[in-house]
This record gives structure tokens, C-alpha cells and sequence, in this order.
């Protein structure tokens, strides 16, 4: 790709994010969500093919650059999903699909100075983390076993 078709390439591809962002919240139709994540996969494969095209040409910024996009989709991917998965009543799912959206996010801002701003998504997702997983107490009993019996002959241990 020259420099002008990478630059249309990004722009294509920031907007077809921002058309995906919105669908990152429970209050959002399943099925629209559903539909997100297939075409947020189909993005990664077709980035991938890029990515490695801007390899072999050994242009090493754009296929940063391709990196970014690829876990800023990987991490808007995880996110829906999450939502996604509670919705289904599964919050041990539901996660870790949240902290591989923090980690994909952590990885575009290193993959490439163009996704600095990608810092307030993993503040959001932090305060998404606080709200929705907020910090589990557990309780011991504290007791102190003086005596045990065997459930299948009565006898003491």
C-alpha cells in the first residue's frame, strides 16, 4: 500500500469502529451485538492479511499500526462479548472476556502511537470492572474439627 491508501485504510477503519463502540453496553439489542462480533472477526482476519502484506514490504509502521487495530477489534470484541455473557447469566465468562478488553486495549496503546486515546477505554473498563465485578468478601467459619466420622461406616476417622 502506498501512503495515501494507508491513510484511507485507517480512516475506514476508525469509522467502522466507532459504528461498533456504541453496541459495547448490556442496554444494547443481543442480536445487533451478535452481529458486531462476526463482523468485528471478519475485520481481524482481513487486517491480518494487510498486516502481513505491510510486513513482507518491511514497512514496519504501518504493520504496527495494523497491530493496533487488530487488539483495538480483539479488545471492542471481548467487550461485547462480555456484555454479551452476562446477559446469559455468566459472570465468571463474562471476566474474563473483561480483562482480555483491558489487555487488548493495553496492547494497541503499545502497538502504535495512534491508539494513545485507547487509555480512556481501559479507564472506562476499569470503572466497568468496579460497577459490574465489584470485590468479593469471603468468610471462613473458623472452626475446629475435634472429632470426624465416616459417611459410609460410621466409624471415626
Amino acid at each position: 500500500m502506498n501512503k495515501k491508501e494507508e491513510v484511507e485504510y485507517g480512516d475506514n477503519a476508525e469509522a467502522f469502529f466507532k459504528d461498533y463502540i456504541n453496541l459495547a453496553s448490556i442496554t444494547r439489542d443481543s442480536d445487533l451485538q451478535k452481529d458486531a462480533l462476526r463482523r468485528l472477526t471478519a475485520f481481524m482476519q482481513f487486517n491480518s492479511k494487510i498486516k502481513r502484506e505491510a510486513v513482507e514490504g518491511r514497512d514496519e509502521d504501518f504493520a504496527n499500526y495494523c497491530l493496533g487495530l487488530d487488539r483495538v477489534a480483539a479488545a471492542m470484541h471481548a467487550e461485547i462479548s462480555m456484555w454479551l455473557l452476562l446477559k446469559a447469566d455468566k459472570p465468571d465468562d463474562a471476566w474474563t472476556e473483561l480483562v482480555t478488553a483491558e489487555t487488548a486495549y493495553a496492547e494497541a496503546i503499545r502497538a502504535h502511537r495512534s491508539f494513545e486515546s485507547m487509555q480512556q477505554q481501559v479507564e472506562r473498563l476499569d470503572n466497568v470492572e468496579r460497577v459490574v465485578f465489584p470485590s468479593q468478601v469471603y468468610l471462613s467459619m473458623g472452626t475446629i474439627v475435634r472429632s470426624e466420622i465416616c459417611s459410609i461406616c460410621g466409624q471415626e476417622y
